[in-house]
C-alpha cells in the first residue's frame, strides 16, 4: 500500500484503535470502521467520530446513530493515534456502511 494515509486508517482498522485529524479544517476523534469508494470513485473512510467538530459544532453530545461520517481520505490532514485510543463504535454499524461502494477493509465491530 503506497499511500501512507490509506496505510495508518488501515492499521487502525484492523487494531481497533482511534485516530485523529484534521478534516475540513475541523479536528476530528474518530474510530475508523471501513475502507471504500465514494460516489464518485475517490478512497472514503466510514468513521464513528466521538470528539471534535463537525459543521461548526462540537460532536459531543450527538445521538450515537448521528456520529457517523464518511471522510474522504485524501483530506485527512494530521493522521495521528488518538490520546484515548479506544475504539468506539454502535449498532448502526451495518446501515452506515451501505454508504460505501466497493469496501476494500472493514472492522468486525465490537458493541
Amino acid at each position: 500500500m503506497s499511500d501512507p494515509k490509506l496505510a495508518h486508517l488501515t492499521d487502525a482498522i484492523r487494531n481497533l484503535t482511534s485516530l485523529i485529524a484534521v478534516y475540513k479544517s475541523e479536528p476530528r476523534v474518530f474510530s475508523p470502521h471501513a475502507l471504500g469508494k465514494g460516489r464518485y470513485g475517490e478512497d472514503v473512510v466510514l468513521v464513528y467520530q466521538y470528539k471534535g467538530m463537525s459543521g461548526g459544532r462540537s460532536t459531543e453530545g450527538l445521538p450515537p446513530e448521528r456520529c457517523w461520517r464518511m471522510f474522504i481520505v485524501e483530506e485527512l490532514h494530521g493522521l495521528a493515534p488518538a490520546a484515548d485510543s479506544d475504539w468506539h463504535t454502535h449498532e448502526s454499524y451495518a446501515a452506515a456502511q451501505e454508504r460505501l461502494n466497493g469496501v476494500s477493509i472493514s472492522a468486525a465491530p465490537r458493541a
